[in-house]
This record gives C-alpha cells, structure tokens and sequence, in this order.
C-alpha cells in the first residue's frame, strides 16, 4: 500500500538548471567594473599682490671671472628689491567621467527586459486565458504530480530574469558623470613687487658657520669683485651664504656654479695650452726644415723618423703591392729636399714595374721624370694611398724598365724626405 505525495515531474526540473544560470548572470550583470577619469578646468579670474614689505630684500649672483694662483677671483653683481605675496584667483570645476571596462549595463538592461517582457507574457496568459500556472496529474503508481505549465514557466523565468533590472538601474547610476563647482581658490606665492635695481654703496659679504670667507662695498653698479683662495674655499657640504648690510641676501648655490665656472675655465686654459703647444712644435719643425733645406742636411730627429718610417711604413705598402706579384725594394734613401729641385736616378737590377715614391714631412713634389727612351713619366703610382702611407706629404712616378735601364726623378720640396723605389717583379 502506497501512502499519496506531491513531487515535481522530470519536465519541471529540466528549467531548474536554466534559472540557476541566468539567476547567476543577472547578479554578475550588477557589478559593472566602473572606470573613473577626473580632470581639473580652472579658469583665471584676477591676479593682485598684497603685504608689500617696505623693507629691502636683497640677491646677489656670483661669477667666476679668474683663476689663478690658487685663488679664485669673483665678480658679484647685487640688487635690491621689495617682497609682496602675488594672489591669483581661480575658479575650479572638477569633472568626474565614468565609464564602464565591460558592457554589464548593456547586458543587464537586455536581461532585464527580456525578463520582464517573459513575465508579462506569463502573467497574460495566466489572467487574461485562464491558463493554470501549476498543474497536477496522476501518476501510474497513483502519486500526484505537479509540474508548472507554459505559463507558469513563463512566470518563473521571467520574474528572475527581472531582477536584472534593479541592477541596470544601480548601474547605470554609478556610471552617471558629475561635476563638481569647487568655487574659488586663491593661490598665494612670495614674488617681486616693481623692478629690481642696482644696490649702490652697500656692504657685501660671503660667509660661512665659521665666519667671512670675502667682504667688501658694492659701486654705483651694485658690483664688487671679491677674491677667495682656494685653501680657504670651503667644502662643498658646507653652506655658503651672502649678507648685505647684515641681512641674508637670496643667492643661487655658490659651489656648484664656481666648481662649473672653474672647470671651465680650466678647460680653456687647457685647450690654449694645446693651442700655444701646437704654435711652438710648429714654430720649431718650421725652423728646422728651412735650415735642412739650407743645410742640405738632415737633421738627427728627422732623420731617425723617416728611417723608423722606412722599417715601419714601407713593408705596408710592400705587402699591398704583393696581391699583383712578387716585390723586391730595390732602393731607399734618405736626403734633405730643397725648392731648387735635384735629379736622383734609379737604375733597375731586374725587369718590372719601378714604384718611385717621395715622402716628407713637408710638402715634397716630383717635379719632372724620365724613363729610358728619354720621354717623361706622368703616370704616378696606384698605391700612392695617404692611409697607406700615413703620410699627407707624398708623390710619385711608375714606368716599366728592363734591366740596367734608368728613370730619372727630379724633387722638391722643403727639408728631411725619404725616396724608395719598388719593383713589381716582371709586371
């Protein structure tokens, strides 16, 4: 024997799931992520200065003009002036924009509409048709079964979905933009008042925790030149300080523009002394060319550079030459150039192409040369490449000879200078 209960039939659970869902959307749908974005608009009203001070307020600027000696010699340059407090008057509006990171408003309101529009649907057919919205049938065990009917879904599933609409109003409150009249602020900082002027006549003095480190009167300018030594500068941790008349002047820090001025200075003085050093090697390597070219004689100094050159340089230019062929030095010679010009000639042991080069370190030029049928050689070399030699002052000639056959080369030039001559082996 069976005792009689009411249950839900397996239609009326299929639903169960479905309002889980969207009862769990609709909530999330509630908590837009909102985005805030303020921004300030002041607009000027009024500018005006009050508490003028009668009293003078004094600056003064300090510049490094020498240093020498150990000691620094400074030039300040002091002005007097009158303290106010400078108003300037705004008015402040603030605007808040709020806009939302994912579209939860959207989806919310949709849900809720949806939702109500269901409910309504429901709700008609339950009273306007007379449509039950739960019915109960007998099951073959004789149990009662109540499921809910079309209607009664439609009820229930858009009663929930509704309650999306509370949160879209919530919503869509929180993302509404304000604006915010702060009204007027008055903005206050010290200033100037009127124009700045020489202070004429007063005294000045640089000082420190430990007393006057330099003092003296201002001119009719405001100027006083002041002079510390450097033993007595002190470090830069320590603070430096001007008075005038007494009273604290406002005056920039001192170390960091005389440590700037002074490197400065200390450069120029440097880059004259690379000038004057380059003047006097000048001087000294003009003096000594012209007396080699009067000489004929080279002197010692220039002529161990040219034979280092030689051992140095010359096998550089061998070994480029070497791509096309086997090279033999076939001469060198060390000699002192002069402007009327000197025939050397060259007579080739083996057949090939003769490289003459002239290198100086002066301006050196081959004026005239001439092969064996007696005709001139123009024709300089290809390997006359400054990078190669390393050498600005350079010229030379290239002619094909046989054996025992010659080329004359005529120089000239100023001072020491180095002839070689190169034979490309049977080119």
């Amino acid at each position: 024997m069976h005792s009689g209960s009411t249950s839900f039939s397996t239609t009326s659970a299929r639903p169960v799931s479905l309002l889980a869902w969207v009862i769990s959307f609709a909530m999330a749908s509630g908590c837009a992520t909102v985005k805030t974005n303020k921004t300030t608009h002041d607009t000027h009203l009024r500018t005006y200065t009050s508490d003028v001070d009668p009293e003078w307020s004094y600056a003064a600027e300090v510049e490094v003009v020498g240093v020498a000696n150990g000691v620094s010699d400074l030039a300040l340059t002091v002005t007097r002036f009158h303290r106010c407090t400078e108003h300037r008057v705004i008015d402040r509006v603030i605007k808040t924009e709020r806009t939302e990171e994912k579209p939860t408003l959207a989806v919310s309101t949709t849900v809720g509409l949806i939702g109500a529009a269901l409910l309504g649907t429901g709700l008609g057919l339950h009273y306007g048709a007379n449509k039950p919205l739960f019915e109960t049938k007998m099951t073959d065990t004789g149990e009662s079964d109540k499921s809910a009917t079309t209607s009664g879904y439609l009820v229930i599933l858009g009663g929930i979905m509704s309650l999306a609409l509370p949160a879209a109003i919530i919503d869509g409150v929180r993302l509404m933009d304000t604006t915010d009249h702060v009204g007027e602020i008055d903005q206050r900082k010290p200033t100037i008042c009127g124009e700045t002027e020489p202070a004429a006549g007063v005294q000045v003095a640089l000082r420190t925790d430990s007393g006057v480190l330099a003092e003296g009167a201002s001119d009719g300018d405001g100027l006083i030149g002041l002079t510390i030594e450097d033993d007595q500068f002190p470090m830069a941790d320590v603070p430096i300080w001007a008075t005038v008349d007494g009273e604290r002047a406002r005056m920039p820090d001192i170390h960091s523009m005389v440590a700037e001025q002074q490197e400065e200075y200390q450069a120029r003085r440097r880059a004259d002394r690379q000038v004057a050093e380059r003047a006097r090697r000048h001087r000294e390597l003009d003096q000594t060319l012209t007396q080699e070219a009067q000489s004929g004689q080279c002197s010692p100094g220039h002529r161990r550079t040219l034979e280092e050159y030689a051992v140095h340089h010359v096998p550089v230019v061998e070994r480029a030459m070497g791509h096309d062929g086997p090279v033999d030095i076939h001469a060198h010679k060390i000699f002192a150039a002069a402007a009327e010009p000197e025939v050397y000639t060259i007579r080739a042991s083996l057949g090939g192409l003769y490289h003459v080069f002239v290198v100086a370190l002066d301006k050196v030029e081959i004026t005239k040369a001439v092969g064996p049928d007696g005709d001139p050689v123009t024709v300089g070399s290809r390997y006359q490449i400054e990078g190669l030699f390393q050498s600005p002052h350079l010229d030379s000639r290239v002619a094909r000879l046989q054996p025992f056959q010659t080329i004359s080369v005529a120089v000239k030039g100023r001072g020491c200078a180095l002839l070689v001559a190169l034979n490309q082996v049977g080119q």
